[in-house]
């Protein structure tokens, strides 16, 4: 009856006139204005990886949305605790997986392992007995150069391993060890040779430890609890798991103290080399920032504390909360 007061009106008369002609009780206006998925409540544009959180309380109308339909994919979850976050950002982890999004969560509390294991995810919990991420496997090779993006990476790593940035003759000492040891493994800038067992950490300490640079013997000795000491039970070997699945959860839990900063940054790099697109900077993560440390990592150069603002501005959408960690969501049909 839109737009068709005055025909309504007539019919009604007890004239036996029918101007509306009309034999359904509703329309299909007035019908679609019931269906359930339609709403007075503020609505975002929803694509093919939707997911529904639930029903408004206050109109019993469906909440949906679709991060990768808005021009910026990232997200904070606020709430006092015991509000729900946790399970607010599982339950987003799970519906995601739903729609062929694959979800990588770094998680400092051991959280999402049984979330993991019930979807056939890789776990990855680092600090547990005969678990290792080697340093390094090489990237994903794409359209760049894989070696010279992991000889960059690694600089960045000793650095922090090492507490402090290096000097110029550090770096020079650090790189030569870095090609030395690849070239020792078969590594070398023809694609043919990417695929081979890549080096290990001892490996480099022991490219240093040759290197008649006094500089170079300095920072072999300074690698020494991560190759022969305390501290080598997370780089002692190949990698055990390898992060490549739908779900990749990377535990932080049990890892010593004075690990927590080198995994810290392993994990930020492994999910940025699965990004689908180069970045460029913008804020992100603030759960994990400390003074002056936009990462989280005590005494990060500033190389380490550009990787979260990196992924946030990337294709991967960043998802944190005042105790929970980021969940970093990346589509399919981007990934290398």
């Amino acid at each position: 009856m839109t737009f068709r007061q005055l025909q309504g009106w007539v019919s009604s008369l007890p004239l036996a006139y029918d101007n509306l002609a009309i034999r359904r009780t509703f329309d299909t206006p007035a019908l679609a204005a019931a269906f359930p998925f339609t709403s007075p409540d503020l609505t975002a544009e929803l694509g093919a990886t939707a997911v529904l959180y639930g029903a408004n309380l206050s109109s019993a109308s469906i909440v949906a949305w679709d991060r990768f339909a808005q021009d910026n994919h990232n997200s904070v979850i606020l709430a006092r605790s015991g509000a729900g976050k946790s399970y607010l950002a599982k339950l987003e982890a799970l519906r995601s997986l739903y729609t062929g999004v694959e979800v990588a969560v770094v998680d400092p509390e051991d959280e999402y392992a049984r979330l993991c294991h019930a979807v056939g995810g890789a776990y990855l919990h680092l600090g547990a007995p005969g678990v290792r991420l080697n340093p390094f496997d090489l990237p994903p090779a794409g359209d760049g150069d894989p070696l010279t993006r992991r000889a960059l990476f690694l600089h960045t790593l000793v650095s922090v391993m090492l507490g402090e940035p290096l000097g110029h003759a550090g770096k020079a000492a650090l790189d030569r060890a870095i090609l030395a040891a690849y070239r020792q493994a078969g590594i070398s800038y023809e694609r043919r040779t990417w695929n081979r067992p890549p080096p290990l950490l001892r490996d480099l300490a022991e490219a240093l430890a040759e290197d008649p640079d006094p500089k170079a013997k300095e920072l072999a000795a300074g690698l020494a609890p991560y190759v022969t000491g305390t501290h080598r039970q997370l780089f002692d070997g190949p990698t055990t798991t390898r992060p490549d699945s739908h779900l990749v959860v990377f535990s932080l839990r049990d890892l010593p103290e004075e690990l927590k900063a080198v995994g810290t940054l392993l994990t930020l790099d492994t999910i940025w080399d699965a990004s689908p697109t180069p970045a460029t900077p913008g804020p992100a993560w603030s759960s994990w920032t400390k003074p002056g440390c936009s990462c989280g990592i005590p005494k990060a150069p500033a190389s380490c504390c550009a990787w979260p603002r990196r992924l946030a501005s990337t294709g991967p959408a960043c998802r944190w909360s005042r105790r929970m960690p980021p969940i970093c969501s990346l589509p399919t049909p981007a990934r290398r």
